[in-house]
């Protein structure tokens, strides 16, 4: 099994060959043990638009692709390099439909932005590399059809991913649930856990779920206007240190006060609950969605699970999780 250490500086060393640096950020939490069998690489939320003026991922600056190129690539490198022995996924918002249909997400399809010449590399190298997509509220629309070059693998684009027997990924959207006028607490986060942690493969109708649950009109709309994208990003945070004693079975680790991390893993523990998790228990989750790096912590219920934030490839940044061994951190691609 790899290192931590080894993993880092393999990834360092083949982003170096390419003209880039991988930089050290405040995020990072070490376990007193090993806690990941298998490395992790996580590309955070991405937001590509159409290569116009307005586009949030290029910020005016195409060498932006030319860095996520290399990054793919690398990623793509190390796989071949460790073959299967490695999991490589991106964390939702690949796509940015809302800011290129100024709706609905559900509703349009893809043809401006996998037809932007200035993506045409990324879009290729992402469908030769199979890279799994949790569905993120910014590109729920993959919630009913897949771009084109990604159309015969509806498998890896997902609500949730296990990453082996403890680590468990999604969008992180849904740490700002509240559940609709009428419906207990309880019956809407095991509808929530249901929808996102059944694991099925293949892309299906979000309502085609809810009818065979037979959930309840009102709880029936809810979820359907949390992934199709009804709900708004969050303002960025302010999240401050946290300054609790560390949990047990953490050695190392820089933590901050989280928004709603209670309700997030709370989620995810019921997922392990689920027929279709085979036993696994996540202690650790991994998000993106916010755009802000972060590790959080919290005893979900009288367990620690952390929650690590992944970050983004939006206004300036360009963020690489990185976990292997017994460490878990985020780095920024320079």
């Amino acid at each position: 099994m790899a290192s931590f250490h080894e993993v880092v500086a393999d990834i360092r060393t083949r982003l170096a060959r390419k003209g880039f640096t991988l930089n050290d950020t405040a995020v990072r939490v070490s376990f007193n043990g090993p806690r990941f069998d298998t490395p992790i690489l996580a590309i955070p939320d991405v937001h590509l638009c159409d290569g116009t003026a307005g586009d949030i991922f290029l910020e005016g600056d195409a060498r932006r692709a030319h860095k996520l190129v290399a990054v793919l690539g690398v990623i793509g490198d190390y796989m071949d390099s460790q073959p299967l022995s490695c999991y490589a996924l991106q964390l939702g918002d690949w796509f940015d439909l809302w800011r290129v249909s100024g709706g609905d997400p559900a509703q349009m399809t893809y043809g401006k932005i996998q037809n932007a010449a200035v993506y045409k590399q990324i879009l290729q190298l992402d469908a030769d590399l199979g890279l799994a997509h949790v569905v993120g509220n910014h590109d729920a629309g993959f919630l009913r059809s897949l771009p084109d070059q990604r159309a015969g693998q509806p498998a890896l684009f997902r609500l949730g991913f296990w990453l082996g027997r403890n680590v468990y990924a999604l969008h992180g959207h849904q740490h700002d649930l509240a559940p609709p006028a009428g419906s207990s607490w309880d019956e809407t986060v095991v509808h929530v856990a249901t929808i996102i942690g059944a694991l099925a493969p293949g892309i299906t109708h979000l309502e085609e779920y809810i009818d065979r649950l037979g959930g309840l009109p009102g709880v029936a709309q809810w979820l359907r206007d949390t992934f199709l994208g009804v709900r708004r990003d969050p303002p960025q945070p302010h999240r401050p240190p946290d300054q609790s004693l560390l949990p047990a079975g953490i050695r190392a680790g820089g933590f901050v006060v989280r928004e709603n991390v209670d309700a997030l893993a709370s989620v995810v523990d019921k997922i392990g609950s689920l027929p279709a998790s085979h036993g696994r228990r996540a202690d650790v989750v991994i998000v993106g969605h916010s755009h802000a790096p972060c590790a959080a912590w919290t005893d979900t219920p009288g367990r620690p699970i952390v929650v690590v934030d992944a970050g983004s490839w939006v206004y300036g940044q360009a963020n690489l999780l990185v976990a292997a061994g017994d460490t878990i951190a985020v780095y920024d691609v320079g």
